[in-house]
């Protein structure tokens, strides 16, 4: 579900559904080397800069798949700010969704905490799963609010990291999303 601005607001449109892949090899050429500072950077306390050590489940393969997870939401805005663009829309307020993620109720993205509704569509949502307040699951809400979710934490983590205020955690994913 998407509010969309047309210039023919009874028009109808069909919804468009596109997927993209990436290949291991063309990850790998594009982001090796940012994956590479990731597990070897030091801090000044000679500690890992980024690789989360404080998180006992964390291993340089989890530290992998999330950068693959943060370099695939990031194609698929940027996909989807394409189609946009191609079929001459404004899009208001997006979902991002995992498709590995089973949902068991529905999702209304307009709806905010306890049932109120975001009428303004002022607020994104990034709904508490499992024992964290904030996950790498799902969001919504605004369009460009959901564009800093999926797009800007290559950026927005080599500031986390040198203002080191979460040590051995900077790059948890979900401690990473609740800063």
């Amino acid at each position: 579900q998407a509010f969309i601005r047309r210039e023919n607001p009874t028009a109808k449109r069909v919804p468009l559904v596109t997927f993209t892949h990436d290949t291991e090899e063309s990850f790998w050429k594009r982001r090796n080397a940012t994956i590479q500072k990731y597990h070897t950077a030091l801090g000044p306390d000679g500690k890992p800069a980024y690789f989360p050590y404080n998180a006992r489940t964390y291993e340089r393969k989890s530290l992998d798949n999330m950068v693959k997870q943060w370099h695939s939401e990031e194609i698929v805005f940027k996909l989807m700010e394409m189609q946009a663009r191609q079929l001459n829309v404004q899009y208001g307020r997006v979902a991002m969704l995992r498709s590995d993620v089973m949902y068991l109720t529905p999702i209304d993205i307009a709806m905010l905490d306890k049932g109120e509704i975001d009428t303004r569509n002022h607020y994104a949502t990034v709904p508490g799963f499992a024992r964290m307040p904030v996950n790498d699951r799902m969001v919504y809400g605004p369009f460009d609010a959901v564009k800093i979710w999926a797009t800007k934490r290559f950026e927005l983590i080599e500031k986390r990291a040198a203002l080191r205020q979460d040590p051995g955690r900077e790059m948890h994913s979900e401690h990473f999303l609740n800063a």
